[in-house]
């Protein structure tokens, strides 16, 4: 048997399984099939691994501290991994920040950064290239709150931002007409407006079985505008009940399952849309309104987002607070 050290965290709304990248092999394959034993378990019989019935608690996460950056702060690789509902496959193609949430803990539990209670670390996301910067203030061994600054949060253009070219694209579902938006950030995004399916308060309202039918048949559009394959995450979108405020919801159509709070990656992703005019969540948030952020509305509350803005309106910085936890150590066979 061959052991593997394996770490659980909590970051934010997700829970991630940890590795050093050391103690993984070298081949992705090889790799692979360490990280989805740990979902599976030996033998696929999910009493002997982790499973996951939902998709915030199949996540991955791969760590390798690099040489520390300019300023002196340690720099840690995240190499994040989204395992499917059938604990077959991991998908690379997205980023996760409520998992990067965990990381800088990850980092220090392994001595890569100073066990001190206020502290700073680069997290370099490998699947995308992108950087986020971590400060702590209050933390313990099993970990505390925690603000993350996505230095990358937009591309270098407007255009680039948009996959498509057009701000905005009308869609047919069950006879309605809907607008979306499709946005290229920190994920892949579509934004449908709310109110078009009659869900005027997303961060309030469920989803129903004839809603999914109708959110099944915009995704489908949705995916054929986008101009190549994607992992696209779906968010419902409507005003909220002041200025800077949105009401918002993430859905995972295909498993018929709703986010119970909200994605990092998907907060950073509409800030970048909510700076676009002719966007859905441009028009929502009444963006003019909204100098230094704003403010998503979601089910277990709301989220602050930050933002210092470019000379071209779109975000340089992103900013947001969520906590992470240590749930265990130990080791996989």
């Amino acid at each position: 048997m061959i052991e593997t050290p394996v770490t659980i965290i909590r970051g934010g709304t997700s829970r991630g399984v940890f590795f050093r990248a050391e103690d993984l092999p070298a081949a992705e394959a090889a790799r692979d099939a360490v990280l989805l034993r740990a979902f599976r378990g030996e033998s696929g019989v999910l009493a002997d691994g982790l499973g996951g019935e939902h998709p915030v608690l199949r996540k991955t996460a791969v760590i390798r501290p690099l040489a520390r950056g300019a300023d002196g702060r340690p720099v840690l690789d995240y190499l994040f991994g989204q395992v499917d509902a059938e604990l077959a496959s991991i998908d690379r193609t997205v980023e996760c920040g409520n998992i990067a949430s965990g990381v800088a803990l990850f980092g220090r539990l392994c001595g890569w950064c100073a066990a001190e209670p206020v502290g700073e670390a680069w997290i370099h996301l490998a699947n995308s290239g992108r950087r986020v910067l971590a400060r702590w203030t209050e933390w313990t061994d099993r970990g505390g709150p925690i603000q993350l600054t996505f230095i990358d949060a937009a591309p270098a253009t407007v255009g680039e931002a948009l996959p498509t070219g057009e701000p905005a694209h009308v869609v047919r579902a069950g006879g309605t007409s809907v607008r979306i938006s499709l946005v290229r950030g920190l994920n892949p995004y579509v934004f449908i407006d709310g109110a078009a399916l009659g869900v005027s308060d997303p961060a309030g309202q469920g989803v129903s079985r004839e809603l999914y039918a109708l959110l099944d048949e915009v995704e489908a559009q949705a995916r054929a505008l986008w101009p190549a394959p994607a992992t696209l995450k779906v968010c419902l979108v409507a005003a909220g009940d002041g200025p800077g405020v949105l009401s918002a919801r993430i859905v995972y159509v295909g498993e018929r399952r709703l986010h119970q709070s909200f994605a990092v990656t998907g907060a950073a992703t509409l800030a970048l849309a909510s700076r676009i005019p002719g966007t859905v969540p441009y028009g929502g948030l009444r963006a003019g309104e909204a100098a230094s952020g704003f403010t998503i509305r979601h089910p277990e509350g709301d989220l602050q987002i930050g933002w210092s803005l470019r000379s071209d309106g779109l975000p340089a910085e992103v900013s947001l607070e969520r906590t992470c936890r240590l749930i265990l150590r130990g080791t996989l066979y």
